[in-house]
């Protein structure tokens, strides 16, 4: 076997071998874009899994946020709707004619002389003359007040308010629940 022999077959043994390299490294790469295209797969599931979770988490807290405020408005506008309504009444009762009002300030006059010993009577201007034939030698005065009474005892040591003002206020503090469920 001569020199050209041996180096033909060093040769072709190289080709050989650089063949089966280069078909090892293209499995190779293959192998490692179908494993790098799997991990992709999967990132991108994750991401995509991720994301959906915190957009679900961002719409509910959206979701409770809107219905806090809805409540919230709900509830002002109950409130100014029982305000209209008290405010109604008060300017009714306000508005009442002189017999209608007689009426009425004889039931509180009746009423805060349960409580006390009634010596001075304080009232609007436009019942004084209501309150002089119904009290008689009461001692009445002028007061700034809507409507109603205010009341004391001749020391003045002991007073009793009974002026629409403060009825109001009581009735809407202590009845706010019921007002509520006849209107609503």
């Amino acid at each position: 076997m001569g020199l050209d022999e041996v180096k033909e077959d060093i040769m072709n043994d190289a080709k050989i071998n650089a063949e089966k390299i280069v078909k090892e490294a293209q499995e190779q790469v293959k192998k490692m874009i179908f494993e790098s295209s799997k991990e992709i797969d999967r990132i991108q599931m994750q991401e995509t899994k991720d994301v959906k979770e915190a957009l679900s988490i961002v719409e509910k807290e959206e979701l409770s946020l809107l219905n806090l405020e809805s409540k919230k408005l709900v509830f002002e506008k109950k409130k100014q709707m029982i305000n209209e309504v008290v405010e109604k009444a008060k300017q009714e009762i306000i508005s009442m004619n002189d017999k209608e009002k007689r009426v009425l300030l004889k039931k509180l006059l009746d009423k805060a002389n349960k409580d006390i010993k009634v010596d001075i009577i304080s009232c609007n201007k436009k019942d004084v003359q209501i309150l002089k034939s119904i009290a008689g030698k009461l001692g009445i005065k002028e007061t700034d007040i809507s409507g109603g009474l205010v009341v004391e005892n001749a020391e003045k040591t002991i007073r009793v308010d009974l002026s629409y003002d403060t009825l109001f206020e009581e009735i809407y503090e202590n009845k706010l629940q019921e007002l509520a469920e006849i209107l609503f």
